[in-house]
């Protein structure tokens, strides 16, 4: 959504008689005419966005605070009207915009679960120093102390990434065959440990991840009209963290 509406401020500033850029809802019901609203803006050296401070919902992010302090988290509609130099400035900026280009809306048992696995992968990488990567449930009991699990983890050659043939629970679809051969089908949890090129593997991938995304849904409650298509379309019930690493390890 915000890339999109950077796309069309940044067409619109490139002609420069533009100076106020506006975002509307085709659902908004003007009070004013065009007339009346385009010289009240234009006659403004002031930009019109909503914002206020939000805290209830709790969707600001501590992974945010090197670039967003939480006392500057706002809220509002996209709706607004801006001044040329604030355009400009939504266009050109650098460093808030990747923060929330490297964040995702995770809803459980669709494929954003593995979109926020590689975004997480993706950053980890950036660090050179980095040469293990570990994906570990909270729930996890540690049989040995971390001194130890490092250095097994750091001094092995080898990723680990428990993987079983899959066919009873029938979640794979012939939708995917084309990228995924049946017998490439694995499963298994998301609870990982990679290797530095496993890890840019899965976070460079765009063949294997696409099939997932277009193939591999959770199914809509049974007996919904919803199901029904979902069903006459050759899918079926996949749930793609269980699935995508281990697939995507056994394809290549």
């Amino acid at each position: 959504m915000i890339e999109a509406e950077r796309l069309l401020l940044s067409t619109a500033i490139d002609d420069h008689s533009n100076q106020r850029f506006v975002l509307l809802s085709d659902s908004c019901a003007p009070l004013y005419d065009f007339g009346y609203i385009y010289r009240y803006l234009i006659s403004s050296s002031r930009s019109f966005v909503d914002s206020f401070m939000n805290t209830k919902e709790r969707r600001y992010s501590m992974n945010m605070s090197s670039v967003i302090p939480e006392g500057k988290w706002r809220k509002g509609s996209q709706w607004i009207s801006v001044i040329r130099s604030h355009a400009e400035l939504i266009v050109n900026d650098g460093i808030v915009f990747p923060v929330f280009e490297k964040f995702c809306k995770v809803i459980w048992g669709e494929y954003s679960m593995i979109e926020a696995e590689r975004l997480l992968l993706s950053t980890a990488i950036d660090d050179h120093s980095n040469q293990r990567f570990v994906l570990l449930s909270d729930s996890c009991a540690p049989l040995y102390d971390f001194g130890y699990i490092y250095q097994y983890l750091i001094s092995s050659p080898r990723s680990f990434v428990d993987s079983f043939i899959n066919t009873k629970e029938r979640r794979y679809s012939m939708n995917m065959s084309s990228v995924i051969p049946e017998e490439k089908w694995r499963k298994w949890s998301q609870w990982i440990s990679v290797i530095r090129s496993h890890a840019e593997l899965i976070v460079n991938d765009g063949i294997v991840f696409s099939a997932f995304e277009k193939f591999c849904k959770k199914a809509p409650p049974f007996g919904s009209q919803e199901a029904q298509l979902f069903f006459r379309q050759n899918l079926r019930n996949c749930i793609p963290d269980e699935h995508y690493i281990q697939t995507l390890l056994t394809v290549i």
